[in-house]
This record gives structure tokens, C-alpha cells and sequence, in this order.
């Protein structure tokens, strides 16, 4: 291939590196500099590159984790619907076989401490689930 002569300046001290380098692989320091200016070009092409493909990769990433997370929220939605028509179709058997007022009150009372227990519950995760909300 062709070559064509460029003149750079650089500062003194990276022009005695250059210098010693250059002398420990027994070449010029034209041929030295030619070198390190060919291997920066083909690092600077190559970081161009991976900038565009991380992009890329970002941004499917970042659409796959947000289907995802709508999937997830889908799911707890109906785990909670489910969850609530279950304990009101419970509750509306359990008052249906009462026969008396103190009957359906204990229904009552069993039917409120079931949720208060449940909400104390949600408010003290268990150990793993703790770790992984305190990681994000």
C-alpha cells in the first residue's frame, strides 16, 4: 500500500516515549508512529462500532425487560382479583349457612382479622423478597 508523509506534534514527553519505544522494537520512530496511529484508528473504528451495536442491544433489552414488567403487572392484577372474588364468594357461602346474628358477626371478625393478618404480611416481606426490593 501507498504511503503519504503526515507531520504531528505531540508533547515532549509523549515524543521521548514514542523515541524509546521506537528503540526497543528496532524501528524507526516514523514506522513507530505510523503504527500507534494505525492501531488507534482501528480501535476508534471498532469503540464506533460497539457504540452503535450497545445501542442496538439497549434498546432490545430495554423493550424485552418493559414487555416483561407489563406481563408481571398483568399477572398480579389477576392474582388480586382472583384472590378478592375468592374471599368474597367464601364469606358470601360462610353468612349464607349462619343462623344467627352472633354467627355472622364471629364470619365478620374472622373475614377482618384474615385481611389485617394479610396486610401485616405484605408489610413485613419475607427474607428474600426484602433482599431483592432493598437490590433495586
Amino acid at each position: 500500500m501507498a504511503k503519504r508523509q503526515i507531520s504531528v506534534w505531540v508533547e515532549e514527553d509523549v515524543a521521548e516515549r514514542i523515541a524509546t519505544l521506537a528503540k526497543q522494537e528496532q524501528i524507526s520512530v516514523s514506522q513507530f508512529g505510523g503504527e500507534l496511529i494505525k492501531r488507534g484508528l482501528t480501535g476508534y473504528a471498532d469503540n464506533i462500532g460497539w457504540d452503535f451495536v450497545g445501542v442496538r442491544v439497549e434498546d432490545a433489552v430495554k423493550k424485552e425487560v418493559g414487555n416483561m414488567s407489563d406481563r408481571l403487572a398483568q399477572l398480579l392484577v389477576r392474582a388480586t382479583l382472583e384472590g378478592t372474588a375468592t374471599r368474597a364468594l367464601l364469606v358470601n357461602d360462610m353468612m349464607a349457612a349462619c343462623a344467627s346474628d352472633e354467627q355472622r358477626d364471629a364470619v365478620k371478625r374472622a373475614s377482618n382479622q384474615a385481611w389485617t393478618t394479610a396486610v401485616d404480611r405484605m408489610r413485613k416481606p419475607v427474607q428474600g423478597l426484602k433482599e431483592i426490593l432493598e437490590g433495586v
